[in-house]
């Protein structure tokens, strides 16, 4: 019921913003990570061979509160793979981020079985990989403030040389040949509740304080 109520939304916050009318071809949910597929009415028919499957990187790969949710298709004989991850968070788990991907790339089952014996970057046209990857600026915690001041004065390029998901692309550990677009916009987390201004990045824990700094968690790869 909470999935089809949670469509219900989407495809409302859709009409106040488009006339489209779209169909649903499939979702796929693992605890709060989902992934929905609509099409125009009109390609409806072009659609074929949707598949889909998720994978649990939480605690021992058995809790469904990290890992990924993936579909695929067919369209018009061209083969599309979608895969939206919720990755380990925290900047000093780094490699457990880069174990969790290649986790799911053997174990999520999308698109030709033919193609199975290899991961799912080698069995698609074009594969979309979305959501929070949890990679962070690996920076000191004393250059926080710092870190906030290069952000207002849209310092990017700077900062995100110090972006963990970017130096592991680099080395070639994790999203081999995959693209993404320049970056030219502010880090996503950590903002304060009900605002896209001011950073969150302290917390308060019983014995100390935890940081979390600036970071660009969210992103879009793509391979074609």
């Amino acid at each position: 019921y909470t999935t089809l109520f949670d469509l219900d939304i989407l495809l409302r916050s859709l009409s106040e913003v488009t006339s489209t009318d779209f169909k649903l071809i499939t979702i796929q949910t693992l605890w709060n990570i989902r992934i929905v597929v609509l099409a125009k009415h009109e390609h409806e028919n072009r659609i074929s061979h949707v598949c889909t499957s998720s994978v649990k990187t939480g605690i021992a790969n058995t809790l469904g509160n990290k890992g990924a949710v993936g579909a695929s298709f067919m369209f018009n004989g061209t083969s599309f793979g979608f895969v939206n991850s919720h990755l380990t968070s925290g900047s000093e788990k780094k490699l457990r981020r880069n174990q969790n991907y290649l986790n799911i790339l053997r174990f999520l089952m999308l698109g030709d079985k033919k193609l199975a014996p290899f991961n799912i970057t080698h069995r698609f046209t074009h594969l979309f990989w979305l959501g929070d990857l949890n990679y962070r600026l690996e920076r000191p915690n004393s250059e926080a403030e710092t870190i906030v001041q290069k952000i207002r004065q849209q310092q990017y390029s700077e900062l995100l040389c110090h972006d963990q998901l970017t130096m592991e692309r680099r080395e070639g550990k994790v999203f081999l040949f995959f693209e993404e677009e320049d970056i030219t916009f502010a880090p996503t987390y950590r903002f304060e509740r009900s605002t896209r201004e001011k950073y969150a990045y302290t917390k308060q824990k019983a014995t100390s304080v935890k940081y979390n700094l600036p970071s660009w968690c969210d992103r879009v790869l793509w391979k074609c």
